[in-house]
């Protein structure tokens, strides 16, 4: 028995070696993820610090990108211990990637430099399309870090055919494929598992991670320390083809935005619109209304903060977004002191803009004087109306 076994592995070894026979190979055994660096280990920096420009994380990773103009996080143990994108300058070391050295770090709930919530999400190209009526497992891991000030449910992953590319920092509200029903708490002992069975559509190309829920359908729970929200890590991302047996998950609830935004065709007056409820597009005039200036200068009254306010939290949620500022008179007076006057107060509300940390380069101001009405100067409504101050987006 000995010798015909060693016959036979004789055997074997030399069409081994001649390429007329193969031995098994165990490569197709292992479980085939469609994701490409599922625990954002390829990079092509390393941040020592939190990060706090448009693009970077996008400049850090070789495959995952940020889909929206926020800032996610990269932390890595491979950095110094006295950067801040070191784990353990959080959580006394307690908290770490689940695998290899890397994690992600993205806010879900809460806001962020604007009232308008700040969701951040991470986006990757699968390594192939998936597969019509095909049923597909999908998971990641998720962790609230130490330094969060809240806990939220609502913590998901879309997949979906096209990547998501925006020009503004607001969330996406698009039903997810998978969900975090429950609030993930936070556990120096372990990390929370996010998993589903879902059936794949055909074509789906890219997968996204983070909330695409509103807060006020986000359950939310204030802790005791932390200052940013609820803010949680992001680790080892698996999307494999479902294994017998497996079946499909119920799906996610609805997400339905705050309220649909209103298309200005040419102009608009805050009167009747809100500044945050306008869709943006190169050419929208908005006349401010509820600005004020003392009498015959170009001194901002108090009552106008409110609404200027409001325009730089839309300037810093559209980051690409430039505008042109036009002050305008009645016909009242020397046409020259009323050109000098209303290119004074454009430039108040400029330079007020530019105080509430709107880069200067995206802001344009001009006085046109009395020269372009919207109203007769021949009544005292009319010179009312004519004496405004408007903003027309000519970049975004």
């Amino acid at each position: 028995m000995m010798r015909n076994l060693t016959v036979l592995a004789l055997i074997l070894w030399t069409c081994s070696a001649l390429g007329q026979f193969k031995l098994p190979s165990f490569e197709n055994s292992e479980v085939y993820n469609f994701v490409p660096d599922p625990s954002f280990e390829m990079t092509e920096d390393l941040p020592c610090g939190w990060n706090q420009g448009i693009g970077k994380f996008d400049v850090w990773m070789t495959h995952w990108n940020s889909p929206t103009q926020t800032t996610p996080d990269l932390f890595s143990l491979q950095v110094s211990s006295t950067c801040w994108a070191h784990p353990s300058k959080h959580s006394n070391n307690r908290q770490r990637p689940k695998d290899g050295d890397n994690m992600i770090g993205i806010k879900c709930y809460g806001t962020g430099g604007t009232d308008t919530y700040w969701h951040e999400y991470v986006q990757v190209e699968l390594k192939e399309e998936l597969k019509a009526d095909s049923l597909y497992y999908l998971e990641f891991y998720a962790n609230a870090s130490q330094r969060a000030s809240r806990i939220c449910n609502n913590i998901g992953a879309l997949v979906q055919a096209d990547a998501i590319s925006t020009r503004d920092r607001k969330p996406l509200y698009i039903t997810p494929t998978i969900n975090s029903e429950k609030a993930i708490k936070q556990s120096i002992l372990g990390w929370k598992k996010i998993s589903g069975v879902f059936k794949a559509q055909g074509g789906e190309r890219h997968l996204i991670i983070g909330n695409f829920y509103r807060d006020d359908v986000t359950t939310s729970q204030r802790l005791e320390t932390g200052t940013d929200g609820a803010y949680y890590y992001i680790d080892e991302v698996m999307l494999r083809r479902a294994e017998p047996g497996e079946r499909l998950s119920r799906r996610p609830l609805e997400s339905k935005p705050d309220e649909d935004l209103i298309v200005v065709k040419e102009r608009a007056s805050t009167e009747v619109v809100a500044i945050q409820q306008v869709h943006y597009e190169v050419g929208t005039t908005i006349e401010l209304n509820n600005i004020q200036f003392e009498f015959d200068k170009a001194e901002l009254l108090p009552s106008s903060q409110k609404e200027l306010n409001a325009l730089a939290n839309v300037l810093k949620d559209h980051p690409f977004m430039e505008i042109k500022i036009t002050g305008h008179t009645d016909d009242q007076g020397d046409e020259a002191y009323n050109q000098k006057l209303s290119e004074a107060r454009a430039q108040a509300v400029t330079a007020y803009l530019i105080h509430k940390d709107v880069e200067k380069e995206r802001l344009h101001f001009q006085g046109l004087g009395s020269i372009m009405p919207i109203a007769s100067n021949s009544t005292e409504e009319g010179r009312e109306k004519n004496r405004r101050v408007e903003f027309e987006v000519i970049a975004n």
